[in-house]
């Protein structure tokens, strides 16, 4: 619940944020973004320095890349 608070805060905001935080949020914030059960987010794992990037209108977000690693090479 504070992940989607936090989450409906941020989106709140006129702007286009950027969000830098660790594995363990990333797996609470995947079943917000993408509508799953909470317990879905054991599923996920993240390489170190990833990026992992999501559209919103307004009503749902979209994934656009998950745990792309091309900026590390």
């Amino acid at each position: 619940e504070r992940l989607k608070r936090v989450l409906n805060y941020i989106i709140s905001k006129e702007s286009t944020p950027a969000i830098v935080t660790h594995e363990g949020a990333l797996r609470g914030l995947m079943p917000i973004l993408l509508e799953q059960p909470l317990d879905a987010g054991v599923r996920y794992n993240f390489d170190n320095g990833s990026i992992s990037v999501f559209e919103y209108n307004r009503k749902h977000y979209k994934m656009v890349s998950l745990n792309d690693v091309t900026n590390l090479s």
